[in-house]
């Protein structure tokens, strides 16, 4: 996602024109640049780190939650090949990068948080594989760490692939919320 561009810190941007990108329709996930202008991206002298879950390949990934205004807006998270001139008949989802954070707002000044996601692949003829869970997990009072790489098992020939909001795995901070955040999504398209 980092040949995209979004608005530094901000979790509003579709993805792509129109929410296509690569041939394929993200529906539900918001572009994340997570450069915070004055914030380093590594440690410095071993203390100051960029907090949050950052994702893979810097700047930016792609994140989705109950409060997030792409999911708000274009309905829950997917990778799709069913909309309005594609080419694509069905995707192999293939390995994956994803974790989540919580904060008072879905931005990228959060803190990582343990979750659940739940993926399901649909298939064109209706049936389904899955769901299943992907498990993000971090140390309390961790603040800062990179996604876990995830691979589906059997989500091959899905027209579309959903991915059930973010679960927390532990106590989040009163008022807090919980988003997730996916980087490098490899997949095979046939047309």
């Amino acid at each position: 996602f980092d040949d995209l561009r979004a608005v530094p810190g901000v979790v509003v941007n579709p993805v792509g024109p129109s929410g296509v990108y690569r041939d394929v329709s993200w529906p539900g996930f918001a572009l994340a640049d997570t450069n915070i202008p004055g914030v380093p991206s590594g440690p410095i002298a071993g203390i100051l780190q960029r907090p949050g879950t950052k994702p893979i390949s810097l700047p930016n990934g792609i994140a989705f939650g109950t409060t997030d205004i792409q999911t708000i807006t274009t309905g829950p998270a997917a990778i799709d090949t069913n909309y309005a001139g594609s080419k694509v008949k069905y995707i192999d989802l293939k390995p994956l990068y994803l974790g989540c954070a919580s904060a008072t707002k879905t931005s990228v000044t959060s803190v990582p948080a343990s979750c659940r996601v739940a993926a399901t692949c649909i298939r064109a003829d209706g049936s389904k594989v899955g769901p299943q869970n992907f498990d993000f997990s971090v140390a309390p009072l961790q603040l800062s760490a990179l996604p876990a790489k995830f691979e589906p098992k059997g989500f091959t020939q899905c027209s579309r692939v959903k991915f059930d909001n973010p679960v927390s795995k532990g106590a989040l901070p009163v008022g807090a919320i919980l988003a997730g955040l996916m980087d490098d999504v490899t997949m095979i398209l046939y047309r």
